[in-house]
């Protein structure tokens, strides 16, 4: 297993940086973004943050790849860029066949570099607890015909995973 942290973009440099172990790198110098499925986001979309206010909200993405990999990813706030906007820190775990994720995320053993200190601040394992996503990983193990999953609805998204959690209500009776 690969194990990176996406470092928040606190600065709006257009460039997110990743941590591998001691490694900071552009995410792009460290994966090919091209392999990513169109339905696999890193980080949160606008729409869900939008719509889940809450400070310690976790968004998570599974994906399982033709080559036998799969991607696991969740992110959560991380605060806010020198304009305001909210940026998130993700934890992005590449995993080879059978390899499972690991939630929440384990944080780096190794001091971040200094260009990456805010990470410590940012991460802490209590925050990244959340049902959906223990929904979304049982999903994951229940239903291996389904390729994309997501912990939470993505109604303004073009490329939607395959599965999220169901969000419908019971019909209301004439007694309601």
């Amino acid at each position: 297993m690969r194990n990176l942290w996406l470092l928040p973009d606190s600065e709006q440099s257009g460039v997110v940086k990743a941590l591998e172990g001691r490694q900071t790198k552009p995410i792009h110098e460290m994966i090919d973004l091209g392999t990513l499925p169109n339905s696999f986001v890193l980080g949160i979309p606008e729409s869900v943050l939008r719509e889940n206010k809450d400070e310690n909200f976790v968004y998570a993405q599974y994906s399982k790849l033709n080559n036998g990999t799969a991607l696991f990813s969740c992110s959560k706030r991380a605060g806010n860029d020198k304009t305001g906007r909210t940026v998130v820190i993700t934890n992005l775990q590449i995993l080879t066949c059978n390899e499972t994720p690991i939630f929440p995320p384990e944080a780096n053993p190794y001091a971040p570099p200094a260009d990456a200190s805010s990470m410590a601040g940012f991460y802490h394992a209590d925050d990244f607890h959340s049902s959906n996503v223990k929904l979304m990983l049982e999903a994951v193990k229940a239903r291996r015909f389904i390729n994309s999953f997501a912990s939470e609805q993505m109604p303004n998204s073009v490329n939607k995973p395959q599965w999220v959690p169901s969000t419908k209500k019971p019909l209301a009776g004439p007694w309601d």
